[in-house]
């Protein structure tokens, strides 16, 4: 799930870079020949405490104590991780 949300966080941030006519291929901390998107990654650090959250809680939430199910990643969950671009974040008192 973390794998997802991140890749979801990755996607809309890379996406709005290219959109903003940056490269995302020119990061700052991150930087390989291989990844493309070294700028999406030093621009979603921030924000990945806020995807590990939702993912404990999603964890919590379908986690079945009594069955002690192994968590698949379902279309149900697919579609709440989906609502990451979506969510209020507030960084220093700003909302983002």
């Amino acid at each position: 799930m973390l794998n997802y949300a991140y890749a979801i966080l990755r996607a809309v941030i890379a996406r709005s870079l290219t959109a903003s006519g940056l490269l995302p291929i020119f990061g700052i901390h991150h930087y390989n020949k291989y990844n493309a998107y070294a700028l999406a990654d030093d621009i979603m650090e921030p924000y990945r405490p806020f995807a590990d959250e939702i993912v404990r809680d999603l964890t919590e939430k379908y986690y079945s104590e009594n069955n002690k199910t192994v968590l698949a990643l379902t279309p149900e969950i697919k579609k709440e991780l989906l609502q990451i671009p979506v969510i209020d974040v507030i960084i220093d008192g700003k909302s983002s």
